[in-house]
């Protein structure tokens, strides 16, 4: 139950956790609380992530958001930007006046198979390479270019709240969690009524009769499950803060180009994109038009992984009911049946099947269907997990 092999061990971060659905399938087992709270830390750099077995290198953080941004642009309902598959049947993005870029793919690890989507003012200096880090940072910085380009005008101006609300690019838990989170918290004051009532017939006053067996070991798999799915929600998604960085010397001249060579008078400049082969960029991908004091503060940004107060209280909220959990299942032994044990095994077994499901399940599903635009679809298959779209065509 504790340090059980349930499949979910990694020393990288996944995406198994990343949607409601794949909390509560994964959550539901009895089994493999290290494992839990591996996934639970995962996006960190920290001590407490490393004493769990697993580090988030900034290569993997950013393709992360790179590819959950251009997915929420082409899903996502929010009145913040347009999508440019609304009404679209193949997978090409459709254009307007001041939008004309094609979708970003080769967006993992830095692309190492080349061709990676870049933004023109972010490509390396003439006849160097980035490396994998940078080159990722890049690509992320280019897809948020990409994402402003599709904002209304006040979304544009409060860039950073609209990068929180509708992308996630911040310290809170993401909005695709807002339901999972209240039915939990009912669920934990009910489990918690449940568990004064067991230890109350354990000790006191037997409430139950002959059922107590099986509720005892019923209330333990429930507050494991309620606290397990928790967890796993806490890790869903990373928490990062938005920082201004010192801008590359190549970047920094390319934007005074830019600027010297507008009209001053222009509100809107273009931003060109392409795909970089090694230290060779093609200007194939299209471009947009934004504001220069926006396309300036988005070149200047990077993401830093932070853990809250408010992380590391719900972490020890649901670690509670772990423990819970565990305690019933010592206390139960005392009054275990047959068939009390018989419904533990049955529950493990139908429950390993849902992990099962939860592990194999669709990318798609970090996208639920009541946050979805109407009338759109990815513009590419949607392959799931992070190490298939490592060597996927699409990634």
């Amino acid at each position: 139950m504790v340090v059980s092999d349930s499949g979910l061990a990694n020393s990288e971060p996944q995406w198994w956790n990343a949607s409601p659905v794949g909390c509560v399938l994964i959550g539901l087992q009895p089994r493999g609380g290290w494992q839990i709270f591996q996934r639970s830390v995962q996006w960190g750099q920290d001590r407490l992530a490393h004493a769990f077995g697993v580090n988030c290198e900034d290569p993997v953080l950013y393709a992360y958001f790179a590819c959950t941004m251009r997915n929420r642009i082409e899903l996502w309902d929010t009145p913040c930007l347009w999508s440019p598959m609304e009404g679209v049947t193949t997978g090409q993005w459709k254009q307007s006046e001041s939008f004309k870029v094609k979708r970003p793919t080769k967006l993992i690890d830095g692309s190492r198979g080349g061709q990676a989507f870049m933004c023109e003012l972010l490509r390396p200096e003439e006849g160097k390479h980035y490396n994998i880090k940078d080159q990722s940072q890049a690509q992320l910085l280019s897809v948020m270019l990409v994402s402003a380009g599709l904002m209304n005008g006040k979304s544009q101006d409060e860039i950073e709240t609209t990068m929180d609300e509708v992308f996630s690019v911040g310290v809170g838990l993401g909005p695709i969690f807002n339901t999972l989170r209240i039915a939990l918290v009912t669920a934990n004051m009910l489990i918690i009524a449940l568990i004064i009532t067991v230890f109350y017939s354990l000790w006191c006053h037997n409430l139950y009769g002959r059922a107590v067996p099986y509720i005892v070991q019923l209330s333990s798999e429930l507050a494991w499950a309620t606290g397990a799915t928790g967890l796993l929600m806490s890790g869903g998604n990373p928490r990062v803060r938005l920082i201004q960085r010192r801008l590359p010397t190549h970047v920094q001249s390319r934007l005074r180009g830019m600027y010297n060579g507008s009209e001053k008078s222009s509100s809107a400049f273009v931003v060109k994109f392409g795909s970089l082969h090694g230290s060779v960029f093609t200007a194939d991908q299209g471009q947009c038009s934004l504001p220069y004091r926006l396309i300036a503060r988005i070149c200047a940004w990077d993401i830093r992984l932070t853990r809250t107060l408010r992380w590391y209280l719900g972490e020890f909220w649901f670690a509670l009911f772990l423990l819970m959990g565990i305690a019933l299942q010592i206390a139960g032994s005392k009054v275990s049946t047959l068939g009390s044990e018989v419904m533990g095994i049955i529950v493990l077994l139908a429950t390993s099947v849902l992990r099962g499901s939860g592990v194999s399940g669709s990318e798609e599903w970090m996208i639920p269907k009541w946050k979805r635009r109407k009338d759109t679809r990815p513009g590419a298959q949607l392959v799931g997990a992070f190490t298939s779209r490592a060597s996927a065509s699409m990634a």
